[in-house]
């Protein structure tokens, strides 16, 4: 599901392009917004790559990866 944004009556919304040109901008509500998409589908992914790693070691490596591309969004 796209983000949307409710200003009145009028309903924007916004495609994963703009919202990379958001962060690319430092726009910090995009990022939280890609955080919500994408964390638990990142997390299953580190976990099956990392399977006999701790959770904490997990979580880490998903908010490494979420902070590089804060850094980086290009």
């Amino acid at each position: 599901m796209m983000p949307s944004q409710q200003d009145g009556r009028e309903l924007v919304v916004v495609n994963e392009e703009q919202i990379r040109h958001a962060i690319v901008r430092g726009d910090a509500e995009a990022m939280e917004w890609v955080m919500d998409q994408y964390a638990g589908l990142l997390w299953k992914v580190a976990h099956s790559i990392l399977y006999q790693a701790s959770t904490e070691e997990i979580e880490e490596c998903v908010a490494d990866t979420f902070f590089t591309f804060w850094q980086n969004p290009d």
